[in-house]
């Protein structure tokens, strides 16, 4: 059967995978993230971090996982600067948010956990009936979105009543208008008053979560945190971001019953700036990261699903079935030959599949593997794609990640060294309205960078190494940088 029948075209989003259920592939994270400290899961884009978000939401919820109730967050629209008008100013920066993510959290948890106790049946405390009653009166039902807990109908309540706190006297007949980061539409005695309610509000819950949680186990999902990571609010957001990491440390260090797994992207950590920080990391994250075995492994387990049982008649199947060649261009098996041209991320080689898919289709004679000629036709296609996703990517944290790539194509070369770069970026900025200073050191740093995003390599005791296969290589000016493989025909190499 012609390999174009069977084989699919894969979702390269995780978030539209309906089937991704069924051909999962865990590289080894979920069985750490299950462990009592480790709740941050970080990756570059494009290693999986949605797809395990969507698994363990939408799967270890069907199964009832270990008595486990699943509370996704997805953070997608989420309304970002209403956190503003929650800023405590007496606080640092480093704690002004913390009050604003832990109403957040804590509203949520009560939220499903009375729904939990009245789908089972079971009789709800009284402070269970009285934050029913509450939130009823607040968002119209006792179960609401997470984009509506911190704006809503929280701001235009007349009146409430807690056990010992008085909030009759409060005015809740607030409106908002339209909320920017440096513009709240609120006046400051409004903004007070909506404190001083949220605030008495989150007191009563924490006061009583500890004790309603008893024999609950809850796990809140995290993702998408990456969805305000834009230049103009970049330095909100880290503040932003950076709060809610502690405030999430504190409740899971705290709060018996609760997990808060938290998904975020690698460089949008590693442009945090808090005390302990790299403590932090070796306590409670784990980072995604593929090897050769593991992406091979996943893409085989993708193929299994789909092919025809004249393709896995063999007692050691792998995923080399799909080709009718053993080795390719610098002896390469195949998919090595393919991953040399990844940043060994699943998203990058299911790009690869599906455009060699295409290109099987355009051939008059059709094939029943992907030949040496497919994988070669699809290599422009692809190229163009990762060079794409190298701009999504870093085009807000980076705004000269265009020129690093541009002074590259000026090279023209596979293999250059660092004095061949000094001088071809300086002619390049000498050429433009915005100007760099281009100094030794401000060069070195962009090949450090360009080499630990895996663009560039470099030769290291007679072998091409990237930041995929050796992590911690120092790089040496003195040796020759090599351009990513992937990256050639874009970049005209």
């Amino acid at each position: 059967m012609e390999i174009s029948k069977w084989l699919p075209k894969f979702k390269v989003s995780a978030e539209r995978d309906t089937n991704i259920g069924n051909y999962f592939y865990d590289n080894g994270v979920i069985i750490k993230i299950m462990d009592k400290d480790k709740w941050l899961v970080l990756g570059r884009k494009g290693t999986g971090k949605t797809a395990l978000y969507k698994y363990l939401n939408d799967y270890l919820k069907k199964d009832n996982f270990d008595n486990k109730t699943i509370i996704p967050f997805n953070f997608s629209s989420y309304p970002w600067p209403v956190h503003n008008l929650y800023k405590e100013t007496s606080q640092n920066n480093l704690n002004s948010y913390k009050k604003s993510w832990k109403f957040l959290f804590y509203t949520q948890i009560f939220s499903q956990l009375i729904a939990k106790k009245e789908r089972n049946k079971i009789k709800l405390s009284s402070e269970l009936k009285l934050i029913k009653s509450i939130f009823k009166n607040i968002y119209g039902k006792p179960e609401f979105a997470v984009n509506d807990t911190l704006k809503s109908k929280l701001l235009s309540i007349k009146k409430i009543s807690l056990p010992g706190i008085d909030l009759e006297s409060l005015d809740w007949s607030l409106t908002l208008g339209t909320l920017e980061f440096d513009d709240v539409d609120v006046s400051v005695d409004d903004i007070k008053k909506i404190r001083n309610n949220v605030f008495s509000l989150l007191n009563y819950l924490e006061k009583a979560i500890s004790k309603e949680l008893k024999d609950e186990n809850f796990i809140i999902l995290i993702d998408n945190l990456d969805e305000d990571w834009l230049i103009e609010n970049i330095e909100q957001s880290k503040l932003l971001i950076t709060n809610l990491l502690s405030t999430i440390n504190e409740i899971n260090n705290n709060i018996k019953g609760v997990k808060i797994i938290t998904f975020l992207r690698v460089d949008i950590f590693e442009e945090l700036k808090f005390n302990d920080k790299n403590k932090f990391s070796q306590d409670t994250a784990v980072e995604i990261k593929w090897s050769k075995k593991d992406l091979e492994e996943m893409l085989f387990s993708r193929i299994i699903k789909f092919a025809p049982s004249e393709f896995l008649n063999k007692e050691k199947d792998n995923v080399n079935v799909l080709f009718n060649y053993k080795k390719v261009k610098y002896n390469s098996l195949p998919i090595h030959y393919i991953l040399k041209q990844t940043f060994f991320r699943p998203r990058d080689i299911l790009v690869f599949v599906n455009i060699m898919s295409d290109e099987s289709q355009k051939k008059r004679t059709k094939t029943k593997y992907f030949t040496p000629e497919i994988i070669y036709n699809s290599e422009n296609e692809y190229s163009t794609y990762l060079y794409d996703e190298i701009m999504d990517e870093w085009s807000n944290q980076k705004p000269s990640i265009s020129d690093y790539l541009a002074v590259i194509q000026s090279i023209g070369k596979p293999k250059f060294k660092y004095n061949e770069y000094l001088i071809t970026i300086a002619q390049h900025f000498a050429f433009k309205e915005e100007k760099m200073n281009v100094s030794k050191s401000k060069v070195i740093e962009i090949l450090k960078f360009l080499f630990s995003i895996s663009v560039v390599g470099q030769v290291h005791k007679g072998k091409i190494i990237f930041n995929v296969d050796k992590p911690f290589h120092q790089i040496n000016i003195n040796e020759n940088f090599v351009v990513n493989y992937g990256l050639h025909k874009r970049l005209s190499i």
